[in-house]
């Protein structure tokens, strides 16, 4: 698969929550919305990070925090929202994204693994 398809897809989904967040589509905490959101935002970040299978896929769930940045004053204890987000990002949804990573390098060293022809019992002369 090309790793390029997921990462427009994931930045293409992040974007568009964040211009709806802008344009004050929020939703309400605890109107079961809010765990569908989440479990959205689950699947995304681990299945993105699947799909691409490289490390380097990492520095997607960093887009989340730059897209952030434009977005949002700072609230009563005075951290801007992307510093939320950023947190958000290092405690829950890159570990999402590594755990989808290791999960394809695991899937394709066991097709690997499969595939490789059997040597038969060792024997010795």
């Amino acid at each position: 698969m090309h790793t390029a398809i997921p990462a427009v897809v994931f930045v293409g989904i992040v974007v568009g929550l964040a211009v709806a967040a802008a344009l004050g589509l929020a939703i309400a905490p605890g109107s079961g919305a809010d765990a569908l959101v989440l479990s959205g935002g689950v699947l995304l970040y681990t299945a993105t990070g699947f799909a691409i299978g490289k490390w380097r896929a990492m520095l997607l769930a960093l887009v989340t925090v730059v897209v952030a940045v434009p977005f949002g004053d700072p609230d009563a204890d005075g951290l801007p929202t992307w510093a939320y987000v950023l947190i958000d990002t290092v405690v829950l949804w890159g570990p999402l994204m590594l755990a989808g990573i290791a999960l394809r390098k695991l899937v394709v060293a066991a097709r690997r693994r499969r595939s490789r022809p059997s040597r038969g019992p060792l024997t010795t002369t």
